[in-house]
């Protein structure tokens, strides 16, 4: 299974880069592949850390 790092729009607007499997990437923009999600999690963290937008994990840890 593929797995892909992509930045994409919350449902607040906020740009966020997050991770989904093959099956479903959402309308963001895919930014890597990857082959397991602990890769693609990795990647996600690096580029939003290089980048400066949110993780969507953290955004919706924001809202519990």
């Amino acid at each position: 299974m593929k797995w892909y790092v992509i930045v994409d729009k919350y449902i607040d607007g906020r740009d966020c880069v997050g991770i989904n499997d093959e099956s479903y990437y959402g309308d963001g923009d895919i930014i890597s592949t990857h082959a397991t999600d602990d890769e693609a999690d990795s990647a996600a963290r690096e580029y939003a850390q290089a980048s400066g937008l949110p993780l969507l994990a953290d955004i919706e840890q924001e809202a519990i």
